[in-house]
């Protein structure tokens, strides 16, 4: 597994804002392709019965867009707002700790091991595009590949929790593994501190899932 992760480890070593520059390219890249492509405007035609758009389903076509324009171009913001938020976590628990990392690399090593979330976004971009068209609004929020949303009944009431089920996926897994990772050889944490910064993370993360679903439902 060291093998594995051997060039996050080498990535992560790499100053800082090129770090940024290239994860938050790569975010936007994903970004693009997910609000754009398969949320298409087949999509939305599908969801109102329409087979040729309209005059409303065009002022509403021209709205989301727009929107989808705005989230886009704040994507990167985004991107430095929830690594921020971790490593301003992560850092409170290091401290109490007595373990104290520097707040700079430790969110070097947030953004290295967040390529593994674009890359399941990316890989569920391309699912869809590819093996399912064409794409309902059912297929794009109950499926995510390698996710517990793919070991429930299509049938079952828990599908009604999919934002949870769905971000509990190998990727996710893959990014808490590679913190640990990082935390281990660069930081020079040991193993039980370095899995009470995890656990830190992995609490805030299941506290956001359940705050996503409250208001969502």
């Amino acid at each position: 597994m060291s093998h594995f992760l051997s060039p996050i480890n080498e990535f992560a070593s790499q100053s800082f804002w090129r770090i940024f520059i290239i994860v938050a390219a790569l975010n936007l890249i994903s970004t693009l392709i997910y609000n754009h492509l398969v949320w298409s405007e087949l999509v939305y035609l599908n969801e109102v019965g329409l087979e040729v758009p309209n005059d409303n389903f065009r002022k509403g076509s021209k709205t989301r867009f727009m929107i989808n324009l705005t989230v886009d171009a704040f994507s990167p913001l985004w991107l430095m707002v929830k690594s921020g938020i971790v490593t301003g976590l992560i850092y409170l628990i290091s401290y109490i700790l007595n373990v104290i990392v520097a707040p700079l690399h430790i969110m070097k090593s947030i953004l290295a091991s967040y390529l593994f979330v674009i890359f399941g976004d990316l890989i569920y971009s391309v699912i869809l595009l590819l093996y399912c068209p064409p794409l309902v609004k059912n297929d794009i929020l109950h499926f995510y590949p390698l996710s517990f949303l793919n070991f429930l009944n299509p049938s079952s009431d828990l599908n009604k929790f999919y934002p949870i089920w769905s971000r509990i996926n190998i990727f996710q897994l893959l990014f808490i593994f590679s913190l640990y990772y990082l935390f281990r050889i660069q930081h020079n944490l040991s193993h039980k501190n370095s899995i009470w910064l995890i656990l830190s993370y992995i609490i805030f993360y299941g506290m956001f899932l359940v705050f996503w679903l409250l208001i969502s439902i």
